[in-house]
C-alpha cells in the first residue's frame, strides 16, 4: 500500500486489474530507464558530474511523481 496525500493505492490490485495497465507501467519504467541510461552516458562523456547530482535529484522526483499523477488521474 502506498499512501500519497489523500490517495491510497493498492498496487497489486492495479497490476492484477488489467493486462494493458501492466504493459503501460512496464513500458513507462523501461522508457525512463533507457532515458536515464542515455543521460548518464552523456554526463560521463562530457564530464559534468557536479551538475549531475542536482539533475539526478530532479530526474528522480519526476520519475516518482509522474506515474503517481497518471495513476491518480486515469486509473
Amino acid at each position: 500500500m502506498f499512501v500519497y496525500g489523500e490517495y491510497v493505492f493498492n498496487i497489486s490490485l492495479i497490476l492484477s486489474n488489467d493486462l494493458l495497465v501492466n504493459y503501460m507501467i512496464l513500458g513507462w519504467a523501461l522508457l525512463w530507464f533507457a532515458l536515464f541510461f542515455v543521460y548518464y552516458i552523456i554526463q560521463v562523456v562530457s564530464k559534468r558530474e557536479n551538475r549531475f547530482v542536482f539533475n539526478f535529484v530532479v530526474f528522480m522526483i519526476g520519475l516518482i511523481a509522474v506515474p503517481i499523477f497518471i495513476l491518480v488521474k486515469f486509473v
